[in-house]
């Protein structure tokens, strides 16, 4: 078995080093725990300077309530910490540098330099290196503390070769240094890298302290903030309009009591929310804030706090879902008309032009097609007339004031009416919009006049929302005149026994009639040509019942609707313009929207023609 040797008590230099790699991975790290301690001090200004990468050096400095000689001389001491006292206050945290270990965990692997001043009185200064302490002794910063690590992992060379060259570890760093600015918005954070400064973060407000911390990917036209309370928690999230997004998750972050986590379920919940106004394979930019009881969220199950136990987790998710929901529902709604009112025969007026869209219709809501060029970027000549700060980039253009929309005149055999009484936005109810159509062209889209607007309207993209939203109002099922049977594979049908009500609910029967043999009885009546994919869906999909829903809607509309290329008669046209101008949503159920506008002044622009 080889030589065993007998069990020993470690040096106390050995275990302090293997403990300090357990909370200092790499420099980031000494920046995540640092930072912390100058934001608990109540700091108004943290200076960070990162050298090398941090490899070299980095040097925090804060401006907070410092600390007295007694507490630097063992505030580098196992376990020494102000926040905690016993067991039960891990429980009831409300400060963010709870972990005892974390100056002593830096000095074991750095050479630590701490000059600190309380208010008026005399600063001191402590000094570590490999282990041994001199001081406190006389000397030092102005009020607050000044903490300087070099040389990181000098006493662990094993350690050391497994960093990255200095850019990729100063970019670690300043990812997390704004992790732990966000939340503080009321702090000034200044980033230098090499003696640069690469970020400066004054004092402001929520949004504006997002926006400055990313101002490649975000401009204020394009994202809002919104809020909810429920009982002991509340959540504010900062977060994109449809109109800019991303081709993967990193866009979206979340904070609970001000501490940057990850929480997949929180992340679903913000997918959740945008469901309907992005296309697949899409994420928004949204950063969600949530304040809760710290007796309802356990952070100490991980070193370095990037994970949280939370207890209410599942009415978290529900209200994230739904305050995200009502959201860009009232942003459509704002965005397709500031103010509508009935007028006199039949008019209707906008009382001024809207904020984010040249929209004329009640229900052209970011209908814009999108043509994005690449994570965060935006195509702003889309949305040149939309936005004051683009205007004002190019004062050239005229901002078009609030017009006055005639009825559209009567061609018989052309005009139709949309009641759209029924919608569930007040602000639209008991008004009809009349539309002209033109024809089909390109086999796509139907050509339709809009009082003073023009549509182009996707026939496929519009019937398949239509469809997803008969098949959302849970249309009857209809029995099959001879059950379908199939033979689903091991785990497949462990999850269909489980949750074979999931498809029973939404009107697609299936029943199990012996081990390993199943039958499809009855489908909505939309999906009666499609049955063959409706039932490859059910032998291929795992998940919760919201998300097998979703996808097999719009899987089913997606199949069902008319396609690129057909040809289809005025009457058929006319219903399917008539319906999607009632659609609560004016986009496919995979994002896209369902129709691109072009406004009678923006036609004449672009001939050159005075109005």
């Amino acid at each position: 078995m080889g030589n065993i040797k007998p069990i020993q008590l470690l040096d106390n230099s050995v275990a302090q080093r293997i403990a300090a790699g357990e909370v200092i991975e790499r420099p980031e790290s000494i920046v995540r725990e640092l930072l912390d301690n100058a934001i608990d001090a109540g700091a108004g200004t943290i200076e960070i300077y990162v050298t090398d990468g941090g490899i070299g050096e980095i040097k925090v400095i804060d401006d907070g309530s410092g600390m007295s000689r007694d507490d630097l001389a063992i505030c580098c001491s196992s376990h020494a910490t102000s926040k905690i006292s016993r067991v039960e206050d891990l429980y009831a945290l409300e400060t963010l540098g709870f972990r005892g270990e974390a100056l002593y965990s830096i000095s074991a692997c750095t050479r630590l330099t701490i000059c600190s001043r309380q208010g008026d009185s005399i600063p001191y200064t402590i000094s570590i290196n490999d282990g041994l302490q001199t001081g406190p002794e006389p000397g030092g910063s102005s009020p607050g503390t000044t903490i300087t690590a070099r040389d990181l992992f000098f006493s662990i060379p094993g350690r050391r070769k497994f960093l990255k060259r200095p850019q990729a570890e100063a970019t670690a760093c300043k990812k997390t240094f704004i992790d732990k600015a966000l939340p503080f918005p009321s702090i000034q954070f200044k980033f230098f890298v090499n003696s640069s400064l690469r970020l400066l973060l004054p004092p402001s407000t929520l949004l504006q302290r997002i926006l400055n911390a990313y101002p490649t990917f975000l401009k204020k036209e394009f994202m809002g903030e919104t809020s909810v309370s429920s009982g002991n928690f509340s959540i504010t999230a900062v977060c994109s309009t449809p109109e800019i997004y991303r081709s993967d998750k990193t866009g979206i972050q979340v904070f609970v009591n001000k501490r940057r986590i990850q929480e997949y379920s929180l992340i679903q919940a913000v997918m959740y929310g945008y469901t309907d106004y992005l296309p697949g394979g899409s994420f928004p930019y949204c950063y969600l804030f949530i304040e809760i009881d710290p007796e309802l969220v356990d952070f100490n199950i991980h070193p370095a706090k990037r994970e949280a136990k939370i207890r209410n987790i599942a009415q978290v998710h529900h209200e994230t879902v739904q305050m995200l929901k009502s959201w860009l529902f009232g942003l459509r709604s704002q965005s397709a008309a500031k103010e509508i009112k009935p007028g006199a025969s039949g008019t209707f007026k906008n009382s001024e032009a809207t904020s984010t869209s040249t929209s004329t219709s009640p229900y052209l809501t970011f209908s814009n097609t999108r043509n994005t060029p690449g994570p965060g970027k935006v195509n702003h000549t889309a949305y040149a007339e939309a936005f004051d700060a683009v205007l004002q980039e190019n004062p050239k253009r005229k901002k078009v004031p609030g017009d006055v929309y005639e009825p559209s005149p009567q061609y018989p055999g052309s005009t139709e009416t949309a009641d759209i009484s029924s919608n569930s936005n007040p602000a639209l109810s008991r008004n009809k919009i009349e539309f002209i159509y033109h024809g089909q062209i390109f086999n796509l889209f139907l050509l339709t006049e809009l009082s003073d607007t023009l549509l182009l309207i996707d026939q496929h993209a519009a019937h398949e929302r239509i469809i997803y939203e008969e098949l959302i109002a849970k249309p009857a099922s209809q029995p099959l005149l001879i059950p379908y049977a199939f033979e689903p594979d091991p785990l497949i049908e462990d999850f269909l026994v489980e949750n074979a009500e999931i498809y029973n609910r939404i009107g697609i029967e299936i029943e199990r009639k012996e081990a390993g043999i199943w039958e499809l009885k009855s489908l909505p009546s939309a999906c009666r040509t499609i049955q063959q994919q409706v039932l490859d869906f059910i032998l291929q999909s795992t998940g919760n019942a919201a998300e097998i829903e979703k996808k097999l809607y719009a899987m089913i509309a997606c199949k069902a609707a008319i396609k690129d290329g057909d040809i289809i008669d005025s009457v058929t046209a006319r219903n399917l313009i008539a319906k999607a101008l009632e659609l609560p949503v004016p986009r496919c159920p995979h994002g896209r929207p369902i129709w691109k506008e072009i406004s009678r002044e923006q036609l004449f622009r672009d001939v050159e023609r005075i109005l």
